[in-house]
């Protein structure tokens, strides 16, 4: 069943529409305002307790009962204090695919004692957050082994074992329920036994194929992958045996390398994940691609109906605009241009860039 709009929603539009502003200037200030609370009732708390005790296991170690199966799980990896980023993305695609057959959670680590009842009370709040309580929060540790440590308290921790499990940035929009039926559906299959969904395919990553010249290595882009649970179980093995220390997308490339483990890629198409180009958009409040916009290309703004995953919204604004592009089916018609648009010109022009797996030596490949 499509899912509906809120009251909240319904009660920042209204005062939108008398008011004339904007909708999306609602949603932030409703953020910050929740962010405030969060903080100030998390400084009450350690005021009265000054040695609060560990952090907190995620919900996720007692699931609450829930109807049908869900065998995908969508995690966002992001640091503890990113309060607002994991407001706006619980109000805009966690809660338009709400009815996705999808865990949906966040992954933070240890932000130390100062942030304990803060994170306690965002999880008792919301029940959504994975924390990986032995690593400590910074920005090392989340570029360097964050993911395979998420995959080690998955298959060590989860009580619930996943078929897919997708990694992705706070600067990530995606339509959920395209990419559950278009790229994760057609891998599930029911078990002849439970009747359970489950994959029909091993060692498999869905993504965008990048090439690091440098160290001659191929790997899927970090800000979006998922991958079968076999993978899942097998990096945190092969990290205690080879202990690789690299960029977090490199690491699990070089840990497959290692083990000598091959993985089939299921690779995403730049009209299916892209980086979003401001410089592309047909002006500066709509998100939708110029006429002519190569989307052959990495970068370039929202256009067509195959849009799974849009990265580089970086700014609250540009990700509230794609965001109203997308309904509970997917990615909107675009509307009709009457304007008199004009090429890009100077510095607006667009780059254009090709996907970086057609950098990939022809030696890489295999028939």
């Amino acid at each position: 069943m499509a899912a509906t709009p809120s009251w909240a929603t319904d009660a920042l539009r209204g005062l939108s529409a008398k008011r004339f502003v904007p909708t999306r200037f609602w949603i932030i200030g409703f953020t910050s305002i929740f962010v405030v609370a969060v903080l100030f009732m998390g400084h009450l708390q350690l005021s009265s307790r000054p040695t609060p005790g560990p952090l907190p296991y995620s919900p996720m170690i007692n699931p609450p009962p829930e109807e049908g199966q869900r065998p995908w799980l969508g995690a966002v990896i992001c640091s503890a204090w990113d309060i607002k980023r994991r407001m706006l993305i619980r109000y805009s695609w966690m809660k338009l695919y709400k009815d996705v057959p999808m865990d949906q959670k966040f992954v933070i680590s240890n932000p130390g004692p100062q942030w304990t009842d803060i994170v306690a009370q965002e999880n008792r709040t919301f029940g959504d957050m994975i924390v990986l309580d032995h690593l400590q929060e910074d920005d090392f540790t989340a570029n360097t082994i964050k993911t395979v440590e998420f995959y080690r308290w998955l298959s060590e921790k989860s009580p619930r074992k996943y078929e897919f499990v997708s990694k992705m940035d706070t600067d990530l929009f995606i339509n959920a329920r395209g990419m559950y039926t278009q790229k994760i559906l057609p891998r599930l299959a029911p078990n002849p036994t439970t009747g359970l969904l489950q994959s029909t395919v091993n060692f498999t990553t869905i993504g965008q194929f990048y090439w690091d010249n440098m160290h001659k290595t191929s790997f899927p882009h970090g800000a979006l992958y998922t991958v079968t649970w076999d993978i899942v179980s097998l990096l945190p093995k092969l990290q205690d045996q080879f202990h690789v220390i690299a960029g977090e997308d490199i690491t699990m490339a070089w840990l497959l390398i290692k083990g000598r483990q091959k993985v089939t890629l299921a690779v995403m198409t730049p009209q299916e994940k892209f980086e979003f180009d401001r410089k592309d958009m047909r002006d500066k409040n709509n998100p939708w691609a110029r006429g002519g916009s190569d989307l052959t290309s990495s970068w370039h703004a929202l256009a067509g109906k195959e849009a799974l995953a849009i990265h580089q919204l970086k700014r609250d604004e540009e990700w509230l605009m794609v965001a109203g592009c997308f309904d509970e089916g997917g990615l909107k018609d675009a509307p009709e241009f009457t304007g008199s648009e004009k090429p890009p010109t100077g510095g607006d022009l667009p780059g254009y860039p090709k996907p970086y797996f057609n950098e990939v030596p022809d030696d890489y490949w295999e028939s």
